[in-house]
């Protein structure tokens, strides 16, 4: 949320502005809406779509986590062939 504050004197005014959102259907089967709501409402929060936000957010946290492990793993194997074909040429060096 965007906050905004005056001060004068002895008093403060603050105005909290909330973030703009725009509205996605999804089309999701029944059960899967009952399971949802069970979970949101069990965890505590407020709505469904805060439940929902917060978990595509984490989900695209955990994408980019698994992306960037992946290049990482491609690094280290590009590296280790590098090793490799380095030996390999030193040993057909004369």
């Amino acid at each position: 949320m965007r906050r905004w504050s005056r001060r004068s004197d002895d008093n403060s005014i603050e105005v909290i502005q909330p973030e703009v959102k725009k509205v996605v259907s999804v089309k999701l089967d029944v059960e899967l809406i009952e399971q949802l709501d069970r979970c949101w409402r069990r965890h505590g929060y407020r709505s469904r779509s805060e439940f929902i936000r917060e978990a595509i957010l984490f989900y695209m946290q955990y994408k980019d986590a698994e992306e960037a492990a992946k290049k990482k793993e491609s690094r280290i194997e590009s590296d280790e062939a590098l090793k490799d074909l380095e030996e390999l040429l030193q040993g057909l060096v004369i």
